[in-house]
């Protein structure tokens, strides 16, 4: 994310490193381990990744997610830690769990995109406003939020507004803005310093 936008405005004195390398490895239960045996399970960005945890699930910490959300929200509120917002929009608007809440995943979308002008949570509000899931659909407003989206630097921004050109019968736009997105994705793909750009969508 762009300097200043992301929605964490408290540190972390638990190195939580270790432990989302191994989930990056596909080790559940010893990220489970680590975050137990090392951290403070009360901070904000410890629990993030316990919520992970709990969200993925293994043999000996079986998935639970009620209390990956129960982590997820602790560390919102407590700790602004915007990876926690993105966990929580995913849950409540696919229904992850059977926990699925249009109001809830709208109303974290909406708390990102205006107070931190989250590009990737005005992106999903665009989607949502396209699909007519979770709001009336509404291409004009879809429209606005992608272009919203774009104009942040986020580049699916530009593929969506690209849809929304061949919704409405602008064809060669369509065309000229999907090669556009094609080829920033291809040249941002190996800078992780940008990688917040191409950041695959909600």
């Amino acid at each position: 994310m762009p300097k200043g936008e992301a929605v964490s405005r408290r540190s972390s004195t638990n190195d939580v490193g270790p432990a989302i390398q191994a989930l990056e490895r596909g080790e559940v239960s010893w990220a489970y381990n680590y975050i137990m045996a090392n951290c403070d399970t009360n901070d904000p960005f410890v629990l993030s990744v316990l919520g992970k945890v709990y969200l993925i699930g293994s043999n000996d910490v079986p998935q639970d997610v009620g209390l990956a959300v129960e982590c997820y929200e602790r560390s919102a509120s407590e700790g602004d830690v915007l990876c926690s917002y993105y966990e929580l929009i995913k849950i409540y608007f696919y229904g992850f769990g059977g926990m699925a809440s249009c109001e809830k995943a709208v109303a974290y979308c909406r708390l990102l995109a205006e107070e931190s002008k989250d590009p990737r949570a005005i992106f999903h509000l665009g989607r949502m406003a396209m699909e007519g899931r979770c709001m009336d659909k509404d291409i004009d407003y879809a429209s606005k939020m992608f272009k919203q989206a774009w104009d942040s630097g986020y580049v699916y921004g530009l593929t969506y507004m690209a849809k929304i050109d061949f919704l409405k019968g602008r064809f060669f736009q369509s065309i000229v803005k999907r090669i556009r997105a094609v080829r920033l994705l291809w040249k941002l793909e190996g800078d992780p310093e940008q990688y917040w750009r191409i950041e695959l969508p909600l």
